[in-house]
């Protein structure tokens, strides 16, 4: 007689297998994240990007192509001469017999062999500076390039245009000082400096407050009072300020009415110069302002 099993042990049985089987799916699961997350983490930090620069500044430097040579030969006719030292044989010649204080440094031959550019040192020049003259091939003088003033540096960089119409040259201006076409002489020290009163005569139609003067000295005069200080004339209270090329004068407050300004200067030096321009003008409403004019003067 077999065996039979009761309803609940069948239940049972399948209970177990459905929770074994529910075990494996999920377990299946977790391993299939688990490699997943594992392949995210070990992705190489330098992968390719994807995103498109705007501009070569956001190119990364390691995928720039950098070429150190010529895109192009260079010309057959180029200016530059394989020796820049080799000074032309005729202008040498010329040199040598008739400009003996002037020593050649280069020779440069216009493209059409006709002409000549000659770089020369003097004894004016500093030190690697250099003056330019054109000759003829035959080693005739044409014309100074170079003005007086003017000195040319690193001679190797000298050279003509491709058509010969032009030259090429680095060069500065010297900073030699030069005397004034009309220079101030200093008075005699036994003689009585001359004696300058400067006034201004100021009228106002109105009440005003914060107003400023300015009074710029002519060039050869100094002033007598250096010390700035508070004054107080004719009603009004203001600071009067001495600087190295004018006088201020800052007022608080000017009622309407006439009034007068007025301080002394030394001649210094002799000559014809330009007074200053005295200019007057409320801080806070600066369309209220007015100037004066200037006046030639003579110190004999």
């Amino acid at each position: 007689m077999k065996h039979r099993k009761s309803p609940d042990t069948v239940f049972k049985v399948f209970s177990r297998i459905i929770q074994r089987s529910r075990i494996g799916v999920v377990g299946a699961l977790l391993g299939i994240i688990l490699a997943m997350a594992t392949l995210s983490a070990c992705k190489p930090t330098g992968a390719e990007k994807t995103i498109i620069p705007r501009s070569m500044a956001e190119v990364p430097a390691e995928r720039l192509a950098y070429r150190f040579e010529p895109d192009v030969p260079a010309p057959q006719d180029s200016v530059v001469s394989d020796d820049p030292n080799k000074k032309f044989e005729a202008i040498q010649a010329e040199f040598d017999s008739k400009r003996k204080d002037d020593a050649l440094v280069r020779t440069v031959v216009s493209p059409d062999g006709k002409r000549a550019l000659a770089l020369y040192e003097t004894g004016q020049n500093n030190p690697g500076e250099y003056r330019v003259d054109l000759y003829k091939a035959d080693g005739t003088f044409l014309r100074n390039i170079t003005p007086p003033d003017f000195a040319g540096a690193f001679a190797q960089m000298a050279a003509w245009s491709p058509n010969g119409e032009h030259i090429i040259f680095a060069g500065r201006r010297t900073l030699t000082p030069k005397p004034s076409p009309t220079p101030d002489e200093p008075l005699p020290s036994d003689q009585k400096l001359p004696r300058e009163n400067v006034r201004h005569e100021l009228r106002v139609d109105r009440d005003m407050e914060y107003v400023h003067l300015k009074d710029q000295r002519g060039s050869g005069t100094e002033p007598m009072n250096v010390i700035s200080q508070y004054k107080y004339q004719d009603g009004i209270a203001y600071y009067e300020s001495t600087r190295d090329t004018a006088s201020h004068f800052f007022i608080d407050y000017l009622p309407k009415g006439a009034y007068v300004f007025e301080y002394s200067t030394r001649v210094q030096l002799r000559g014809q110069y330009q007074t200053g321009v005295a200019e007057i003008q409320c801080l806070y409403a600066p369309e209220f302002n007015s100037h004066s004019e200037s006046i030639s003067l003579t110190a004999k």
